[in-house]
């Protein structure tokens, strides 16, 4: 697809479920997956996407499902550290 063209990621992994596309045919099957934080959010697809989907809106609110229900620690993780940072921080 035109979408995949231009995507960082896929460019680095090659593989259909790293594009933008893979990820939304992901979604079309109601699975979230810690897969849609490989995606850097940089527009790139969307300047390309012949059916003008705001792809990422939509990874955005994935990774909020995702969260929300428990499926990732990523967003805990990076909580946390960005908690730890702002403590430290505050100690300089």
């Amino acid at each position: 697809g035109l979408c995949k063209s231009d995507c960082p990621v896929f460019d680095i992994i090659r593989e259909e479920t790293f594009s933008p596309r893979g990820k939304v045919l992901i979604l079309e099957e109601e699975v979230y997956d810690n897969i849609f934080y490989d995606c850097s959010l940089c527009g790139n697809c969307e300047r390309n996407c012949p059916v003008e989907i705001k792809l990422t809106d939509v990874f955005r609110k994935a990774r909020k499902v995702l969260v929300e229900t428990g499926k990732t620690k990523i967003g805990k993780e990076l909580l946390k550290n960005v908690l730890e940072h702002q403590k430290h921080k505050n100690l300089l």
